[in-house]
């Protein structure tokens, strides 16, 4: 192996390590000392970087370039400054090097001095004639660095050689800014005596004094005051110093600021004063020296909140029993209609609570949702607050003592009709639940949708809040809008306990909802294994049926649960039943490509040849979505071969709609020789009607043909391009008497017994579109095969 380090690399190496002895010789074997390394950088760089003093004599002696720069165009020089290298520095300015080149990023020589704080270079490079106002691209100064950093030998040099004091950067910020909000009060004082202009305002409209009370700095804001900085100014946002200060917490600037007359309940834009931002922030004491000051107590920002309010969210009591001595409004509401007592419990500061009821808090206000403090109380989970709203009722006499004047509604209705008790059981808050139900809560209320407490236990899956309200009467088997149980809820979300306590207090088991879904159903198809086994020993309906005509098996066929699927087949479910699309499980597990429940299913003896009421079996099924490990799974049990393979996959066994009938049509597929179907009612068997057709694209035809009776195209032929939507204006329809004399009789019909469309009239060969929601037919023709013939 070579040598992989170059003689550059060599040499720019001595140089930082003032190797004096290596780089002298490799001068002799005349090396360049002007050759770069990595990143642009020679040996002149590095010696400078380094402070190897000797070594930068030597360089230079033999004709180092002075200025040479890196990949960063970075000269010596600027390195030796920006390291604070004082003697290298005053090397290469003896032998003329630039002392006002810059770097990639605008930054002199003398900006790196200020950045490195060493008064010396300062000096060095101002005697130099440095350029003392010259800007990066930042368009920061020399002294704006200096001021950023603290450096006040160096700002008192530079201001001693006219520096512009009042030199902005791109974000209008002085040197004064700087100092102000890094606390720099020597440097603010020489600023200020240097004549900075007090009161200039940055990009935001800040001025020193507003960022200097920001940050809390007293000695810095005592400068500007007694400097005549104005007390009042606002930034963009309308926020004056007091309001910086209150922020920040300092009582100190906050008197400070009131002594020279600040406004005191001045709003910034979002309407927030000064006392409304020391709650939020919960700095008690300058809240004390705001109230002394007659600051206004009640008043409200844009969303109509007090301080109050905000003292109350963040349990700031201190400020909260400060407020209310100083005759805050108790009931006072924000634009929620909330009231301090509601926001409270809604957080669950108990000791707050307390406070606004001994000042007679109203228990029972609400906002504009109804809510009451007690539903708030209870969401939160916060029971000592529950106790303190319902000791009344509950007896705990060490409460009830303080608390007989408070009678909050316990089954007060939220806007939705939401009581407390079920916001408690929503959340899984077992004392609470046990608090409401001691204090005779209405257990089965339910709120719009017909949802009960116990239903919202279910969803929550808490077995104690469930067996509580069993024990206080909770109706087992009442039902919600949907129809659906507390059993059916506990089923879907899989909570096993929960399940078993209802199984155990006679909860029925095969009720089904609106849509005919009973609880096996949805735990087979939310894959509950162990749901589906205990509802089965319940004596479950194993095949019974959903409006659809759906099964538990068919459900977990198509979602693929294997397991449940075994369950359902050990348990004699039948294997071959077919929902009203004539679709079968194996079918559904097909399609869907659950491989594993399709070779459970061949095991049980599942017909792989059974066509749905569109023709398809299995195989083909498998075949749209490109299953081909099922296809020849199911070839290898005797299963009929079909073409079906680069059929449009948008045809879903599953979510085909007993009015929704999508006819696959792919002249690449198969010559197709299907039916149109309908269902006038629940019991009516579908009436098939034979089409023949031709398309032109490879593409379905969907005939979104809701409530159609009869559709009969006879040997009508559609020429198919973009048939996703069809629109009978200015169609032609003609038979081959038509062609002949040109005219149709006005009594002839075609009848889409459709939505809103009973008669299409084809009177003068044009077919006239009324309320026609679905169909796009413009400018298509619609021949009989004789009209092709004759054309």
């Amino acid at each position: 192996m070579g040598n992989l380090i170059s003689k550059e690399q060599h040499f720019v190496a001595a140089c930082g390590h003032g190797d004096k002895s290596r780089v002298r010789k490799l001068i002799r074997d005349k090396f360049d000392v002007n050759k770069k390394s990595f990143g642009g950088i020679t040996g002149l760089h590095m010696a400078c970087h380094l402070d190897q003093i000797d070594v930068v004599k030597d360089l230079i002696q033999n004709k180092a370039e002075i200025d040479i720069r890196d990949d960063d165009d970075q000269a010596p020089l600027l390195i030796a400054c920006s390291q604070g290298h004082e003697k290298v520095v005053k090397t290469l300015l003896e032998n003329n090097a630039d002392v006002n080149l810059t770097n990639k990023n605008g930054v002199t020589a003398l900006m790196g001095a200020c950045l490195n704080g060493n008064s010396t270079i300062v000096s060095y490079l101002l005697q130099r004639h440095a350029q003392i106002d010259t800007k990066d691209k930042d368009e920061q100064t020399a002294l704006l660095m200096a001021c950023h950093e603290g450096h006040e030998k160096v700002v008192k040099i530079l201001l001693e050689n006219n520096a512009d004091v009042n030199a902005k950067n791109r974000n209008c910020i002085t040197g004064l800014h700087m100092a102000c909000h890094y606390g720099h009060t020597d440097i603010v004082e020489e600023l200020v005596q240097n004549k900075a202009e007090i009161d200039i305002r940055d990009d935001d409209d800040q001025a020193p004094l507003l960022i200097a009370c920001s940050q809390g700095h007293e000695k810095v804001v005592k400068i500007l005051l007694e400097n005549n900085a104005d007390v009042n100014l606002t930034n963009k946002n309308g926020v004056t110093a007091l309001m910086g200060a209150c922020l920040n917490g300092n009582s100190t600037i906050v008197s400070y600021l009131l002594q020279r007359h600040a406004q005191i309940d001045a709003k910034d834009k979002d309407g927030d004063t000064a006392l409304i931002l020391a709650c939020h922030e919960g700095h008690e004491k300058v809240v004390k020296i705001l109230l002394e000051n007659n600051a206004d107590v009640n008043a409200k920002n844009r969303n109509c909140i007090t301080g109050l309010h905000m003292a109350c969210h963040y349990g700031h009591t201190d400020i909260v029993e400060e407020l209310v001595q100083n005759k805050a409004e108790i009931d006072i509401r924000d634009d929620d209609d909330q009231a301090p007592l509601l926001i409270a419990c809604s957080q669950g500061h108990e000791k707050v609570v307390k406070i606004l009821l001994e000042n007679n808090a109203d228990v029972n206000a609400t906002n504009k949702n109804g809510v009451t403090a007690l539903m708030g109380a209870c969401l939160n989970g916060n029971s000592t607050i529950v106790t303190l709203m319902a000791a009344s009722w509950q007896g705990n006499d060490t409460i009830v003592s303080d608390l007989l004047q408070y009678h909050a509604h316990i089954d007060a209705k939220d806007k939705d009709d939401q009581t407390a008790l079920m916001a408690a059981c929503s959340e899984g808050h077992k004392k609470i639940v046990k608090i409401l139900l001691q204090n005779n809560s209405d257990v089965n209320a339910t709120n719009k949708k017909g949802f009960s407490a116990l239903m919202a236990a279910c969803v929550n899956g808490n077995s104690v809040i469930v067996s509580d309200l069993l024990q206080c009467h909770a109706q087992i088997d009442a039902k919600d809008d949907d129809g659906q149980t507390a059993l059916m809820v506990a089923c879907s979300k899989g909570h096993v306990k929960v399940v078993n306590i209802l199984l155990e207090h006679d909860a029925k088991v095969n009720v089904s909802t609106r849509q005919g879904f009973t609880a096996l159903m949805l735990a087979s198809v939310n894959g509950h294994d162990v749901i589906v086994n205990d509802l089965l020993q319940y004596n479950a309906q194993i095949d019974a049926k959903n409006l659809k005509g759906d099964t538990a098996m068919m459900r977990a066929c198509q979602e693929g649960h294997v397991d449940i699927v075994k369950i359902l087949l050990d348990s004699k479910a039948s294997v071959n039943i077919k929902n009203r699309q004539g679709y079968t499980g194996l079918m559904l597990a097909s399609y869907y490509g659950h491989i594993d429940v399709v070779r459970l299913l061949l095991d049980h003896k599942a017909d792989a040849n059974i066509r749905g009421i569109t023709g398809e079996t299995a195989h083909g099924l498998a075949l749209i979505n490109e299953h081909y490990d099922i296809e020849k799974l199911l070839t290898e049990h005797d299963a009929k071969k079909e073409n079906y393979r680069g059929s449009n996959t948008n045809m879903d066994p599953s979510t085909s709609d007993d009015n929704d009938f999508m006819l696959p049509g792919s002249s690449a597929a198969r010559d197709m020789k299907g039916a149109t179907r309908s269902f006038p009612d629940e019991s009516t068997e579908a009436q098939l009607m034979p089409v023949e057709r031709t398309t032109t694209s490879n593409s379905y035809v969907n005939f979104n043909l809701n409530n159609v009776h009869n559709f009969t195209l006879g040997k009508i032929h559609v020429q198919n391009q973009e048939c996703d939507n069809y629109d009978l204006q200015k169609r032609d329809a003609e038979s081959t008497e038509d062609r002949e004399k040109q005219t149709l009789s006005s009594n002839s019909e075609i009848n889409f017994n459709l939505q809103t469309v009973q008669n299409f009239k084809l009177s003068q060969i044009h077919v006239q579109n009324q309320e026609c929601d679905n169909y796009d037919l413009q400018r298509r023709d619609a021949e009989s095969t004789e009209d092709r013939e004759k054309q």
